[in-house]
């Protein structure tokens, strides 16, 4: 398993990067390396070395339009605790925006709020073959790590285990 540093504090440990800091996705598409990841662990700090670690969102846009991941039967698998599942509303709303709801609760008026909802509808993407808008479960597969701390799940053939052994300190192995 090849293990690669991407940049201070992003690694890439064979499909799975963890850390995925803002200058991350630069680095990795000049590396050609993005075509290669299939999971994301997040760090225990979304915020260190004066920068953003928890930046997926570009990796996911790239997964749904240029690799086309959808239209291949793939998810991306993003792994962190149960607290740091925030993230799914946090990508929920800036990959698919506010639901009308969330709308309602900001004080926008009716009219606004259906079109804003007609527009976002039209240019939301679809899923593959259908004229169904993808939701976020759709597209990503987000694990918690469990009580030991640990994570086991499949990218391809190979079963993975993650085991997070101390603050954005993590054993990653593959098996057959």
């Amino acid at each position: 398993m090849k293990v690669s540093e991407i940049l201070r504090g992003v690694i890439l440990v064979g499909q799975v990067l963890v850390g995925q800091s803002s200058d991350a996705f630069k680095k990795i598409m000049s590396d050609k390396l993005i075509g290669v990841i299939k999971a994301f662990v997040l760090t225990q700090k979304f915020y260190e070395f004066r920068d953003l670690r928890a930046a997926i969102e570009f990796f996911i846009y790239f997964f749904l339009f240029a690799l086309k991941g959808l239209e291949k039967g793939e998810k991306l698998i993003v792994i962190g605790t149960k607290e740091q599942i925030r993230i799914m509303k946090i990508l929920q709303l800036t990959l698919l925006g506010f639901t009308a709801d969330e709308m309602r609760g900001r004080g926008i008026d009716e009219k606004t709020i259906s079109q804003v909802i007609r527009m976002c509808n039209h240019f939301a993407y679809k899923l593959p073959g259908t004229n169904n808008i993808a939701q976020l479960k759709d597209i990503i597969n987000y694990i918690s790590f469990d009580d030991n701390a640990c994570v086991l799940f499949n990218i391809d053939d190979k079963k993975v285990t993650i085991k997070r052994n101390e603050t954005n300190l993590f054993s990653i192995n593959y098996f057959d």
